[in-house]
């Protein structure tokens, strides 16, 4: 939104920054799930519980339960043991459950949450640009890099 482009334009200012790169913002279920599972993948199911409260541990958990069931095919032949598209059909399946908004921001309504992701590549100086807009009051929340693998900024409209 406006609001939120003006408060990452203050921290830009602050830094000297004249461009960032929004790496990620508003998420579909699905859309939310492939990144998930994406993050598990490459981090462990240990870093990625540390990032969410417990309504993304629920999905977190899916994974795992998923991940070690045998999946088979129409015919009955197996599979093995959790195909990608067993384990992120179950995610999806408990993010719908849940509810997505409980689950991650990023799946908020985005007219009265905002919540994106800035690429700490795009950033001159990271540590000045997080600090900048964890200090800020108009920003809610922002989970810093190298914890998520963006800084992650959440402002509510």
């Amino acid at each position: 939104t406006d609001k939120s482009a003006g408060i990452v334009n203050d921290a830009m200012i602050e830094v000297g920054d004249n461009n960032i790169t929004v790496s990620s913002g508003y998420r579909s279920p699905e859309k939310q799930i492939s990144v998930m599972y994406n993050n598990i993948e490459k981090k462990g199911v240990a870093h990625q519980k540390k990032l969410y409260g417990s309504s993304g541990d629920k999905v977190i958990d899916s994974y795992v339960t998923a991940k070690n069931r045998p999946t088979v095919d129409k015919q009955g032949y197996s599979l093995g043991n959790g195909t990608p598209e067993a384990i992120k059909g179950s995610m999806l399946n408990a993010i719908k459950r849940i509810g997505p908004g409980k689950v991650s921001k990023h799946s908020s309504n985005p007219q009265v949450y905002n919540v994106f992701d800035i690429a700490p590549s795009s950033v001159s100086n990271v540590k000045t640009f997080q600090n900048t807009l964890s200090n800020d009051s108009r920003v809610k929340k922002v989970i810093k890099f190298p914890k998520d693998p963006g800084i992650h900024v959440e402002i509510k409209q």
